[in-house]
């Protein structure tokens, strides 16, 4: 039986999941002033707090003047007809998540927003969500940024952002990735049904890249990642693969690596047996009677501990299985 590795070194580093009901303070339903007073009550002396507003029509968020200072913004499933409110957070406000797309809203606001560390933006609606990629650009502290069928044209405004640890591209059209190894502190990064994405080879340059995540690119094709120094937990679902795997096989600290989709011959895992820093592995081989064992390449079950770190904090929703565990590792 193979030796399990030790859990990697990652921990949920946007704080952005907790278990502690206590933390999450609820606007749900019509904003009235007896709801906004009730909200303003229980955030009070609680900077810890998330404040989630949910189900509010045609707002535009200007009851967020009568409640105490945010640290934590969570706004689903409303008729946000302007963002402009933030502002009067803006000395607080260090993680926000906006679903908006029912009516035109501009989001430049974003960029005033000299704490902000994590921001999950999704269009959710047909409407236009204007001055994105301007307002990602000067939100200079980001740490952690997903963008959910939001298009930006470049990656190149993002490597001004020195402390961007995290970044994923979720639905909407593909950006230019020409500078993506000129992102300085990259250590995620993860592209999910990203429609035209299918240059990877500016990712494979990456010199910090840790954890990469890739899914479901119907055209992508794999490139030589020899040059991904850094590069050590991979997860591919639904990638052609055509190219087979001696892209991966070349990076040169690979730890783990896992494949959902497609299914492989036994001989084109071939490449990876042997690799002098994998430690973890999951790939399907076609075959009758084949193994667990002999699909992680008789080396440990891949831990998703790195992924859970980055992709499911910033989105502040637990993965499936998830137990709080790695908060610990």
């Amino acid at each position: 039986m193979a030796e399990q590795p030790s859990v990697p070194n990652y921990r949920d580093t946007t704080g952005a999941f907790t278990r502690d009901d206590e933390l999450w303070v609820r606007l749900k339903g019509p904003v009235t002033v007896a709801a906004v007073g009730a909200a303003a009550a229980e955030l009070a002396g609680r900077s810890d707090a998330r404040l989630v507003v949910r189900g509010a029509e045609d707002t535009d968020l200007g009851f967020l003047s009568d409640l105490p200072p945010l640290h934590h913004l969570q706004v689903f499933t409303s008729g946000v007809r302007d963002v402009g409110a933030l502002a009067r957070h803006a000395d607080t406000l260090r993680t926000v998540q906006l679903s908006l797309g029912r009516h035109p809203v501009a989001v430049d606001v974003l960029g005033a927003l000299p704490q902000l560390r994590q921001l999950y933006l999704l269009k959710n609606g047909p409407a236009a969500v204007k001055g994105a990629p301007d307002a990602v650009a000067h939100a200079t502290q980001l740490e952690h940024l997903v963008l959910h069928s939001t298009t930006i044209p470049s990656i190149a405004p993002l490597t001004g952002l020195p402390q961007l640890r995290g970044l994923a591209l979720k639905l909407g059209g593909a950006p230019d990735l020409t500078a993506f190894p000129e992102l300085p502190a990259l250590r995620f990064f993860e592209a999910w049904q990203v429609r035209g994405l299918t240059d990877l080879s500016p990712i494979a340059a990456s010199p910090t890249l840790e954890v990469l995540n890739l899914e479901s690119l119907r055209r992508a094709t794999l490139p030589d990642f020899s040059r991904a120094v850094s590069l050590q937990h991979v997860l591919i679902d639904n990638l052609p693969m055509t190219e087979g795997l001696a892209g991966l096989a070349a990076a040169p600290a690979l730890r783990q690596l896992t494949i959902a989709r497609p299914v492989f011959e036994p001989a084109e895992v071939d490449v990876l047996r042997g690799h002098h820093t994998l430690q973890a592995a999951w790939i399907p081989i076609r075959g009758r009677g084949v193994t667990d064992d002999e699909m992680r390449l008789g080396l440990a079950h891949p831990h998703d501990a790195p992924f859970v770190a980055f992709g499911a904090g910033v989105m502040g929703l637990p993965p499936d299985g998830w137990d709080g565990h790695y908060l610990d590792g």
